[in-house]
């Protein structure tokens, strides 16, 4: 039987036009091992390169993989355009599992008013793709950052966005080297065509837009690296 497309629930909000509460710490990951059940390394990994991005443009894809369908075999983006003949690694909470190539774009368009997406269709480079095989459905491609063998992605559940705006709620966030807990976070929020914070109000009813922020932790300190805005479109 064909599996269908799953979508993380952050993402089916978004695609809704719903609110989604932020996060919060309170479910945090402890910080010293890769999650609460596993141990401690014994000794401490001082961080002192940089995160470093490819050469294109940094962008946090979610993929959903299908062995007996690969025309099924698709992603979406939020915010910058996707362009054919880009690669990225697939990675979810358990590590990576392999590179993809897009293989075909659709732009996005206005349906119902609510946010759109960019989407693509892609083949697999390298490596094994298959959710069977790892036991986790949701996946992300990340282009344009350099990402060790040991790199994941984190359950935006057990992190904390690093604005001051407390209007944030991540969307993704990825472990680069499997050391020391986040480096990049993709976190989001409703805003006006100006980006400014417009406080838990989503949907094609309101002129609101969909604002995202790409953070990078360097040396130990947080960046906004870029701000992506999606404006709310009118059928």
């Amino acid at each position: 039987m064909r599996r269908p497309f799953v979508v993380s629930p952050v993402v089916a909000a978004l695609a809704l036009g719903l609110a989604v509460p932020p996060t919060g710490h309170a479910g945090a990951r402890p910080r010293d091992g890769r999650d609460g059940n596993r141990k401690a390394s014994r000794s401490k990994v001082v961080r002192i390169e940089r995160v470093r991005a490819a050469g294109g443009t940094l962008r946090a894809c979610q993929v959903t993989f299908e062995p007996n369908y690969p025309a099924s075999n698709i992603g979406m983006c939020w915010g910058a355009a996707i362009a054919e003949g880009e690669e990225a690694t697939v990675v979810d909470v358990l590590g990576t599992h392999g590179r993809i190539r897009v293989t075909a774009v659709t732009e996005p368009n206005c349906s119902g008013g609510y946010y759109n997406a960019w989407t693509f269709q892609y083949e697999v480079i390298d490596g094994n793709l298959d959710p069977s095989s790892s036991g986790y459905a949701t996946m992300h491609g990340i282009f344009d950052l350099e990402l060790s063998p040991l790199a994941r992605s984190v359950e935006p559940g057990q992190i904390q966005v690093p604005s001051s705006t407390g209007a944030e709620s991540p969307l993704v966030a990825v472990d680069t080297d499997g050391q020391d807990g986040e480096d990049l976070i993709v976190s989001y929020y409703s805003c006006d065509e100006a980006g400014a914070v417009v406080p838990g109000v989503y949907g094609s009813t309101q002129p609101y837009a969909l604002c995202l922020d790409y953070w990078l932790r360097d040396r130990g300190a947080w960046r906004r690296g870029r701000h992506d805005l999606v404006p709310n479109c009118t059928p």
